[in-house]
């Protein structure tokens, strides 16, 4: 858990930075749970739509965390497609810049993944304290890889 604590700290020490990458992009409505469970894809009149649901979490910021990349089940947007459609309007985006804040997003998923981890192992339950440990391990070991993507570490 220290090791795990240490690596929370240098994300804090960052946050800064992450508040800047994030800021590159206009707010919008984020959904802030964009996982596999809350979306489906249906057949609409010009073609397949994307339909998301469980707006729980949602509210208005940097899409970061809903652009979160290849992290646990979150629904990975073809971040190609996105700048595309985003260009017209924004010309100083390009595929580099989202990817940053999508790692940004990812990072924010983990912060997010932690803590639901923390509270089962608040509980009270020893199986939730085991299962609890066991998630921060492994987001151990994903913090550690998005950090080093990001150059952090």
């Amino acid at each position: 858990m220290r090791a795990l604590e240490a690596h929370c700290e240098v994300l804090e020490s960052r946050w800064s930075d992450m508040e800047s990458i994030c800021g590159v992009l206009p707010p919008t409505l984020v959904h802030d749970d964009f996982v596999i469970k809350n979306v489906r894809i249906q057949p609409g009149p010009s073609g397949p739509r994307l339909l998301v649901f469980d707006w729980e979490y949602a509210g208005w910021g940097s899409p970061g965390v809903d652009l979160a990349q290849f992290i646990y089940h979150v629904v990975s947007p073809d971040l190609s497609a996105y700048c595309s459609v985003l260009k017209s309007d924004y010309p100083h985006l390009d595929e580099p810049i989202l990817q940053c804040v999508a790692g940004c997003g990812t990072l924010l998923r983990l912060v997010d993944s932690m803590y639901w981890a923390t509270t089962w192992m608040g509980s009270g339950e020893y199986e939730l304290l085991a299962k609890g440990v066991h998630a921060l391990g492994m987001y151990e070991t994903s913090l550690i890889e998005q950090l080093r993507a990001m150059k952090w570490s």
